[in-house]
């Protein structure tokens, strides 16, 4: 007997992640909005003729609709208990003195001459731990040095110096001058002088469990500056080469569930150091802001330099994604909207500037009247 209610939560819950409206999914259909009402509230099933129709635009199977739930429950930031609006709240508590970009996720000191003196720090993460089990140190380096110089980025900000701290569950002094040579080396090559190099035996930690954290301190005398946005403005991207420093824990969930898919060829794609973007605003005009695209993708950080009578009108069709997003996309079964909301899926960095490259440009910025801050008129192109 078919379920009636669970195939109607099923379509509900799956329309709610596009942040599409009943009359929506009905348009794309053509049917009424009543027809789709009716099957989301348990009172008829969508004839077979539009099942497909409806997995196709879902990006679900056929059995999984006619069963009313996910094949398997999928993995995103609910299951792993990370709460996306709560973790906006406090990263807003954290960093209140930076009106210069609160896109930028790290501390900023204010100076008596206007220059500004920025701290980042990036904790151990998923994508670490899952370097340090494939031994692949170097990558590990690489990726930190390359995200701190991103970040920086944002604020018109040079590098002046690093620090570094090994904690361990266990003395593993080769390793220790493993990871400070690689260190020092790498940020010598990125204008960051490694200044501190610290190992601390945690009793706490497993013996063969080893973190990292890393914390860069840089200088903006001429810092950009997102209160100067307005409307006209046009807004361009700088692509990325992959999931760059964000997104691993859910990754790391993934590939717990399916062992058999860490590959070398995979490994060697998800632990890659993100691209760098230093030397890429030559040509561009009165930049305002620039804007890393890290955790919980494009939208939440756009959302962040915006004002509340502002918003961002994009056309993404001509972003050309990775194919890791394809391949995570079909393994995590998510929808396009879903996809958006963790990954960067092709879009590094935005930048917001009076003129730039045109090639590269997505959209401009326009006065806003309603509740949308981001609106996306022409979408990705999925495989």
């Amino acid at each position: 007997m078919i379920e009636r209610e669970q195939i109607g939560t099923f379509l509900t819950r799956l329309r709610q992640a596009h942040a599409w409206t009943q009359k929506d999914v009905a348009s794309r259909l053509h049917v009424s909005a009543q027809a789709v009402s009716k099957w989301e509230n348990g009172l008829a099933v969508p004839p077979l003729d539009l099942l497909l129709e409806l997995s196709r635009l879902y990006g679900v199977t056929m059995e999984e609709i006619a069963n009313g739930r996910f094949e398997q429950e999928k993995i995103d930031h609910t299951h792993l208990d990370v709460h996306v609006e709560r973790w906006d709240r406090y990263n807003e508590e954290s960093h209140p003195d930076n009106v210069w970009n609160p896109s930028f996720r790290g501390g900023v000191l204010e100076r008596s001459d206007g220059s500004l003196l920025v701290s980042r720090t990036l904790e151990p993460g998923a994508k670490q731990h899952l370097a340090f089990e494939q031994g692949a140190l170097k990558a590990l380096v690489d990726d930190a040095l390359v995200t701190l110089d991103n970040d920086w980025m944002t604020m018109n900000a040079r590098p002046l110096a690093l620090t570094m701290t090994i904690l361990s569950g266990q003395e593993n002094l080769p390793l220790f001058s493993r990871l400070t040579a690689l260190a020092r080396t790498a940020g010598r090559k990125r204008g960051m002088p490694l200044i501190e190099a610290q190992r601390s035996i945690k009793p706490f930690m497993k013996p063969e469990e080893t973190q990292i954290v890393f914390t860069g301190i840089g200088e903006a005398k001429r810092p950009y500056d997102a209160r100067r946005i307005e409307a006209g403005d046009s807004i361009y991207y700088w692509p990325s080469n992959g999931l760059h420093h964000h997104g691993f824990t859910i990754v790391e969930a993934l590939l717990e569930r399916r062992p058999e898919w860490k590959t070398k060829r995979l490994l060697d794609e998800l632990l890659k150091a993100p691209v760098s973007y230093a030397g890429m605003t030559n040509g561009y005009e009165d930049i305002k802001c620039l804007v890393h695209i890290t955790q919980f993708g494009l939208e939440r950080n756009v959302c962040r330099v915006l004002k509340p009578d502002q918003k961002a009108v994009l056309e993404l069709d001509k972003v050309k994604m990775p194919p890791v997003f394809h391949w995570l996309k079909r393994a995590l079964s998510y929808s396009d909207a879903e996809m958006m909301k963790t990954f960067n899926c092709g879009i590094g960095m935005l930048v917001i500037a009076k003129n730039g490259d045109p090639a590269y440009r997505l959209g401009q910025i326009e006065s806003r009247n309603d509740k949308e801050a981001v609106v996306i008129h022409s979408p990705l192109h999925w495989q």
